[in-house]
């Protein structure tokens, strides 16, 4: 978000899904250091090629500077934010100085890993983002969302055709136009066989 008042109401939205990270450890790294990547949600570790989230990397800059990565389980508010009063949401994000009450000094963040349908199918991906954010599937750019300022709707990606218990890429990017404003995102899929609905940590690993 810019910074300009909004307002966003989502009866859907779970207090506790934003707030669901608030204890985890943190690993940062600065510049172009190497990052240490940490579990992000219940208890274990996530073997490569497990299934169970994304490489999560969070950015003080445009995909740069200081940056600290973790496992994510979900692509819906996987930092929190969103509402329902957006200029008093919970955020957890694994950046220093970062703090509960506001996304500063997030800029920028990309989910990387591999996503697998359940069923044959032409999958839709649908994103709620304020600002910025891209879709990747198999390496395809299928989505490119601008929104902000409150904006609650969901955009729809190009048609994904994908087959059962196949692995692709799947590389989400999002991108904040005012640090330090309310954000979040919020990506979702549908199929001709499955309405609209949150992708379940099952059918997302780390590569």
């Amino acid at each position: 978000m810019d910074g300009s008042a909004g307002q966003y109401n989502d009866a859907s939205l779970n207090g506790g899904l934003v707030g669901r990270h608030l204890n985890e450890t943190k690993g940062v790294t600065r510049g172009k250091s190497s990052v240490k990547i940490l579990r992000c949600g219940d208890a274990g570790a996530v073997a490569g090629g497990a299934s169970g989230g994304l490489t999560a990397t969070y950015y003080t800059g445009s995909w740069g500077g200081e940056s600290g990565t973790r496992i994510d389980k979900s692509l819906y508010l996987p930092f929190g934010g969103g509402g329902p009063d957006i200029w008093n949401s919970t955020y957890s994000i694994p950046l220093p100085g970062a703090s509960a009450n506001n996304s500063r000094p997030l800029k920028t963040a990309k989910w990387v890993g591999q996503i697998k349908a359940d069923k044959d199918g032409t999958y839709i991906f649908h994103t709620n983002v304020d600002n910025h954010a891209w879709v990747y599937i198999g390496g395809k750019q299928v989505s490119m969302v601008r929104m902000g300022n409150g904006n609650k709707n969901y955009v729809d990606s190009d048609p994904v055709p994908m087959k059962a218990d196949e692995w692709v890429d799947i590389e989400v990017r999002f991108e904040e136009a005012g640090v330090g404003s309310p954000s979040w995102i919020r990506v979702q899929w549908s199929s001709n066989s499955m309405p609209q609905g949150n992708i379940p940590s099952s059918n997302l690993r780390i590569k």
